[in-house]
């Protein structure tokens, strides 16, 4: 049909690129309307449209409601990276106890040395500069865990209700945490993480390995070079990438694990200082999962 091959064509074409550039909600209601328009002449036709062409004709519609989607959600301040409230708990998440030392239920910051300062908490455990260091934190008493600026270094944590990391490069994150956790501004870490809701912003070249999310997917934005995958099998993990909002084309920023990376190597190693071991074993750990 000529309207599919010509001008449903064209107009998809340019209507994705005015939702991928736009940067106002106005003129994004504005695309959504045109979109609904389009969908509508589609539907009007779909059943003269041969059965070779009618599938890509659906999956391209799909696609740019999926980029309506996730540029509203990108144009809205209010509810960018932003949990509203704290997410029901998987129930494996509510059973499950640790046998970790815990390293302060009040506010904390650990310096290079591995020396702890204590400061009176009020809601929130700060973890700050974690450098070439191994370290148990639970937070079961306030339930919220700030890390800020972790470098070459362990990180487990077994209990917490959620949980915001800044910063860090060249380390191990071990993490069960009940509710969301959110993560921006990280390079070269090994992340395994049992929570509800997972979002990450500019994180790079890592690798990513979930459990427990609601509907297995992970929510990522300016993130490249992910190596994602599940800890547990059979699961089958999704993606959306606010930089790349279809699954027509093979996005770029990520790929999907076979197996399961391993981090028992963590268990040698004793808390407190760790030298500079972390340095070696993680980039090349990262370079046996650097292809699909």
């Amino acid at each position: 049909m000529e309207y599919i091959h010509n001008e449903f064509g064209q107009a998809s074409k340019e209507l994705h690129r005015s939702i991928v550039e736009c940067q106002e909600q106005t003129q994004l209601a504005s695309l959504k309307a045109q979109l609904l328009e389009l969908n509508k002449k589609v539907q009007s036709l779909i059943a003269d449209i041969p059965n070779y062409d009618r599938k890509r004709v659906i999956e391209s519609v799909e696609a740019l409601f999926k980029y309506m989607e996730l540029k509203n959600i990108q144009l809205n301040g209010s509810n960018r990276f932003k949990f509203q409230g704290f997410p029901i708990p998987s129930t494996f998440m509510a059973e499950k106890e640790t046998s970790k030392p815990i390293v302060s239920n009040a506010t904390s910051s650990i310096q290079g040395d591995g020396t702890q300062l204590h400061t009176p908490g009020k809601g929130v455990a700060s973890y700050n500069d974690l450098k070439n260091v191994k370290i148990s934190l639970d937070n079961e008493s306030t339930g919220h865990v700030l890390l800020t600026n972790v470098k070459s270094s362990a990180v487990i944590c077994g209990q917490a209700s959620s949980i915001h990391i800044k910063s860090g490069s060249t380390s191990v994150l071990d993490l069960v945490v009940n509710g969301p956790v959110f993560i921006h501004d990280l390079d070269r870490v090994i992340l395994n993480v049992r929570c509800h809701q997972l979002r990450l912003h500019n994180v790079q070249n890592s690798v990513i390995q979930v459990a427990g999310l609601a509907n297995n997917r992970v929510i990522i934005e300016d993130c490249n070079d992910l190596r994602i995958g599940a800890l547990e099998n059979h699961t089958e993990i999704e993606v959306d990438d606010f930089n790349w909002p279809t699954k027509a084309v093979k996005n770029p920023h990520y790929h999907l694990l076979n197996a399961p990376v391993s981090i028992s190597w963590v268990n040698d190693l004793e808390y407190g200082e760790i030298g500079h071991s972390i340095e070696e074993i993680i980039p090349k750990t990262l370079e046996k999962t650097s292809s699909a």
